[in-house]
C-alpha cells in the first residue's frame, strides 16, 4: 500500500509540474502574441519617422533652391537696371535719387498720374539764358498731426484740389508737410483768410455774414 501510495503521489506531483508547465507556455504564447502586435506599430512608426525626415531634406532642398532662384533674379535686375548720374541731375532733383525705395514707387505712381496746367508752357529745364529752370516746387504747410499720405490726399481732395496736381507729399520736418506741385498751380497772391475759399455749403448756410464768414476762415486756418 505504501508503495501505491507513494506512485499516487509522484503521479500528483507529474500532473502538477506538467500543469505549471502548460500554463507558462500559455502565458509565453500570450507574451509573443503581444509581441507580435506590437511589432507592427514599431514598423510603421519607423516608416514614418523615414518618410518625414526626407520631407524635411526636401524642403530643405527647395528652399535651398528657391533663396539661389530670388538670389540669382536680384543680381540680374541689378546688373540689368541702368545707374543713374548724379551728375546729370540738378541740384533741386536729388530728392528723388536720395528717396528709398517705397518712395520711390510712390512717387513713380503719383507721376503717372500727374497732370501739368493746360495753360502752362511745355516744360523746360532750362531759361532764355540757357540756366536751370525748374518747373516744380515744394508749397510748405503746418501740419499738426503727420497725417498718413492717403490721408493728406483725400483732404487736398476734399479742398478742391485734385490728387492728380500734386506729384509727391512728405514730411521735412516736425510740425511740416512738403507738397511738390507744378508751378504752374502756385499762387503768389494767396491770401488763406479770404472768406471766399470757404466751400461747405452747410457751413455758408449758418455764417450769413461777411464778418462771420471772416471769423471762422481765421479760425480754421489757426487749427
Amino acid at each position: 500500500m505504501s508503495l501505491i501510495k507513494m506512485e499516487l503521489e509522484q503521479n500528483d506531483k507529474r500532473f502538477a509540474q506538467f500543469d505549471q508547465h502548460m500554463k507558462l507556455s500559455t502565458q509565453i504564447d500570450r507574451q509573443e502574441g503581444h509581441s507580435s502586435q506590437l511589432e507592427q506599430p514599431m514598423r510603421n512608426n519607423q516608416q514614418l519617422e523615414a518618410a518625414l525626415a526626407s520631407a524635411n531634406m526636401k524642403i530643405c532642398q527647395l528652399e535651398t533652391q528657391l533663396q539661389q532662384a530670388l538670389e540669382s533674379q536680384q543680381d540680374t535686375e541689378m546688373l540689368t537696371t541702368p545707374a543713374l548720374d548724379n551728375s546729370e541731375v540738378p541740384a533741386t532733383l536729388h530728392w528723388a535719387l536720395d528717396s528709398s525705395a517705397s518712395k520711390h514707387a510712390s512717387r513713380q505712381a503719383a507721376a503717372k498720374v500727374f497732370t501739368a496746367p493746360a495753360e502752362y508752357d511745355p516744360p523746360s529745364f532750362s531759361d532764355k539764358n540757357g540756366n536751370y529752370a525748374p518747373i516744380f516746387k515744394y508749397v510748405y504747410l503746418p501740419d499738426k498731426y503727420r497725417y498718413r499720405l492717403s490721408t493728406m490726399r483725400n483732404k487736398f481732395h476734399k479742398l478742391g484740389v485734385a490728387s492728380s496736381r500734386i506729384l509727391d507729399i512728405h514730411y521735412p520736418a516736425q510740425g511740416i508737410v512738403a507738397v511738390l506741385i507744378h508751378i504752374g498751380y502756385s499762387l503768389h497772391d494767396f491770401n488763406p483768410l479770404d472768406p471766399q475759399h470757404l466751400r461747405d455749403s452747410k457751413l455758408l448756410e449758418t455764417l450769413t455774414s461777411d464778418e462771420e464768414r471772416a471769423t471762422k476762415s481765421k479760425e480754421i486756418h489757426q487749427q
